[in-house]
């Protein structure tokens, strides 16, 4: 279910608008651009105007339906509605992507907060490798759920000369 696939992400972050940067890397999971572009709210001249200009090249096709779609929108392009035309157009894999994409930008942000307020990653990241076994039927290491924070960084010099 769609709640499943979403179990981790901050609200906050799907009422956000789409960063340009992830929607490129959104885009090079899409094979079939054209049967989601209505959904999105692009019209069949938006398309046509898109296939012409890239006549050869799918990712291009691809990004520029999803930037076309952002420059129409603006701040009502969002996550959420990415996430809602991707899961009813049955495109799981691409929501998941787009979840784990989220969940990395929380997980920058978090290592700004107070060492307190980390067990809420440790549990986003626990949740989503739970759903991600389920689904593929395959481990999947929880290893940044087991050593959040990261640990420092040792130095090592070199003194032989």
């Amino acid at each position: 279910s769609l709640e499943e696939l979403l179990r981790g992400v901050a609200p906050e972050c799907l009422e956000q608008a789409c960063r340009d940067d992830h929607l490129s890397e959104i885009a090079l999971s899409l094979t079939d651009w054209q049967s989601l572009a209505p959904f999105l709210g692009l019209s069949e001249v938006d398309e046509r105007a898109i296939v012409c200009r890239y006549p050869r090249d799918l990712q291009m096709q691809n990004i520029a339906m999803l930037r076309k779609w952002k420059s129409e929108f603006g701040q009502r392009a969002t996550y959420r509605k990415l996430v809602q035309v991707f899961f009813k157009r049955g495109k799981c894999d691409t929501v998941g992507k787009l979840c784990h994409i989220l969940l990395q930008e929380e997980s920058v942000s978090i290592r700004q907060q107070p060492a307190s307020q980390h067990s809420e990653l440790r549990t986003a990241v626990a949740s989503y490798a739970d759903y991600l076994r389920g689904r593929y039927q395959t481990q999947i290491p929880t290893f940044l759920a087991l050593q959040w924070p990261p640990p420092p960084t040792r130095r090592v010099f070199n003194l032989a000369m």
